[in-house]
């Protein structure tokens, strides 16, 4: 686990509005909720996400509260599931660093790709280098570190630059699209904001984001500017959403017909 990933984990901003919460606040107070979000924050830190029972005795003291009110957190709300009377763990924690496992994966496998697709042009570049453009490349090496970052910059922000596909190759269009897909589905708080916004769960965002950018491919609609891409998923999914409420007596769309379906109306 990474530093950087110690200090994250996906979190809903209406936590607070789930019955069983609303029960353990009635009942404990805020006290309870906070017991509750120190033993989710101490399992996201653990060995495959759960802690040993006999930890509440030197847990309770450390945050000042009772062994009492931390075993009753974990076993009376439903909140926590107890294993073998030895751990304790939580569902819902496992789901999320699951998918973020799953995310983590499919962003090293595009990672790997993509540095597959650059190497293979850069040696194919460097096969048609004549003598003279190699000496101008020595010299260019020769560049201030300010200037060098400078054009990295620039480069990582052409993701956020409209462009336009039709003058790319295959290998530029796949990269291109693997960008954006990547991006997307590693941006957690747009989806958890567009989750609260939807009235519905981090995972099912996740899921049509992973749809919207099969639509995305297959309509080759990816050349413009990143913000405006999460724009558009944005109204797609509140426009799907409607479109299901609508739906009297019939069965629920599937996901094929939903990509089929926007693909040949753009709705």
């Amino acid at each position: 686990m990474t530093r950087k990933d110690a200090y994250y984990f996906p979190h809903d901003s209406n936590a607070k509005d789930d019955p069983k919460i609303v029960l353990l606040i009635d009942q404990l107070g805020c006290e309870g909720y906070g017991i509750f979000w120190i033993l989710i924050e101490l399992l996201r830190d653990q060995d495959n996400y759960r802690c040993p029972l006999k930890m509440i005795p030197p847990i309770a003291k450390r945050y000042n509260t009772s062994k009492e009110k931390m075993g009753l957190v974990i076993s009376e709300y439903d909140l926590f599931k107890i294993e073998g009377d030895e751990f304790f763990f939580s569902e819902s924690l496992n789901r999320r660093m699951q998918y973020m496992e799953e995310l983590r994966q499919k962003r090293i496998e595009a990672g790997r790709k993509g540095g597959k697709s650059k190497a293979s042009n850069a040696k194919a570049n460097l096969q048609h280098c004549s003598t003279s453009k190699l000496d101008e490349n020595k010299k260019n090496d020769s560049r201030s570190d300010e200037k060098i970052s400078d054009e990295m910059t620039n480069y990582n922000n052409q993701l956020f630059e409209c462009i336009d596909i039709s003058n790319l190759n295959e290998i530029e269009k796949q990269n291109r699209f693997e960008e954006i897909k990547t991006e997307l589905l590693n941006s957690h708080m747009w989806i958890e904001n567009t989750a609260a916004a939807l009235k519905t769960d981090f995972n099912k965002v996740a899921d049509h984001v992973v749809a919207f950018c099969d639509i995305l491919k297959a309509r080759e609609d990816y050349g413009k500017p990143f913000s405006e891409i999460k724009r558009h998923a944005v109204n797609w999914m509140r426009i799907r959403k409607e479109k299901i409420k609508k739906i009297n007596g019939n069965p629920k769309p599937t996901y094929e017909d939903l990509v089929r379906s926007f693909i040949e109306t753009g709705k």
